[in-house]
């Protein structure tokens, strides 16, 4: 286990499997990296949705992820690798499942899932990310004008000196303007 969550204590108590688990703490440069390579695969088991560093640093290193269906940048990484590395969010022991079915794998089984992980993250990492960023910066820059230099100037109106809040709280949905249906 990498990281020191409010639940890590407990976690490290119940699964007091001492020469099964290993529980790193929070850990940043070398020993992280030395750690992460170690491992065929990593399992996460939070709660908070996004697309995390440490996804994109394990697959990186062609370590298998095993990912909650959070609906979120991550769950689609994973499953771009394998639908089935996605698991029901809280539920551990379809979690655990799924590394009990990646450690039955065959050789040419895991060697295709770890190049399918590391070429799906090979536009984040630093070269290509700044490459692919720069290319992008360079689009835009490019790009014709749509904006107009000058402004003719603004009437005054009752949102330039009293705030939305107020305003929303007056009359709802008369700042938004949105057509529905």
């Amino acid at each position: 286990f990498i990281g020191d969550g409010y639940d890590a204590p407990e976690m490290e108590r119940q699964l007091a499997l001492k020469h099964e688990a290993a529980f790193h703490g929070r850990l940043s440069g070398q020993p992280y990296w030395k750690v992460l390579s170690g491992w065929d695969a990593v399992i996460f088991t939070n709660e908070t949705p996004g697309l995390p560093l440490t996804l994109l640093d394990a697959m990186s290193l062609g370590v298998i992820p095993i990912y909650p269906r959070l609906g979120d940048g991550g769950e689609d990484y994973v499953r771009r690798v394998d639908e089935r590395l996605a698991y029901p969010d809280g539920d551990i022991v379809a979690a655990t499942e799924q590394l009990m079915r990646v450690s039955r794998m065959s050789g040419a089984d895991l060697v295709k899932l770890r190049k399918q992980c590391t070429d799906l993250v090979q536009p984040h990492l630093e070269n290509n990310y700044f490459r692919v960023f720069s290319e992008f910066a360079t689009r835009i820059h490019n790009l014709e004008r749509v904006s107009r230099a000058k402004f003719g100037k603004k009437p005054k109106g009752l949102a330039d000196w009293c705030p939305l809040g107020i305003l929303n709280k007056l009359r709802p949905m008369a700042i938004w303007k949105t057509k529905l249906g």
